[in-house]
């Protein structure tokens, strides 16, 4: 048999409940994921909802989910499943049209993807951005203090420059 804390941020579902109860399931309230992507503060209540459930080895439902956005973050914060109108609308379990729940499915797993592959593309070009700005900090180091940057790693002079390179102190560890 398994064991779900409803309503987990609102209400009565506080903290003290989950530890007596040592739920298999927290469903998180639909109260904090309607928050999901404009409260910052929210959603890092929720990621720390969800990595409760892990050290309790509890899956994490998001209920409430009614937005492509709010299903995303769900997702990144740790949700492994999501309920509401976004999914599909409440209906008897009979009534319940597969292929229309599928279809939602596919969708909102198209938008994940493409999300993503954004975020994994964005942190590519800002990672390439700060190999070039260091690569560039390091030359014009090597080039202003060869001499000293060679022979010792512990050089602790500032750079100067009539130019508008930043004044850099280098404080090296060999002895």
């Amino acid at each position: 048999m398994l064991v779900a804390v409803d309503d987990v941020g609102a209400g009565h579902s506080n903290l003290e409940r989950i530890s007596l109860i040592r739920p298999d399931i927290l469903k998180i309230d639909r109260s904090l994921c309607g928050k999901l992507g404009t409260d910052r503060c929210t959603e890092e209540v929720f990621a720390a909802l969800a990595v409760l459930a892990r050290k309790i080895g509890a899956l994490v439902v998001a209920e409430g989910i009614e937005t492509h956005r709010q299903a995303v973050i769900a997702l990144e914060r740790g949700a492994d499943l999501l309920q509401g109108y976004l999914i599909h609308k409440p209906e008897p379990a009979l009534s319940l049209q597969l292929e229309q729940a599928r279809s939602s499915a596919c969708s909102l797993a198209g938008y994940f993807r493409e999300h993503m592959v954004q975020s994994i593309n964005h942190n590519k070009i800002e990672r390439r951005m700060h190999s070039i700005l260091l690569d560039s900090m390091l030359s014009e180091i090597a080039i202003t203090e060869q001499p000293a940057f060679q022979q010792h790693c512990n050089v602790q002079s500032a750079l100067t420059r009539t130019s508008n390179v930043p004044t850099f102190w280098i404080i090296g560890a060999h002895r």
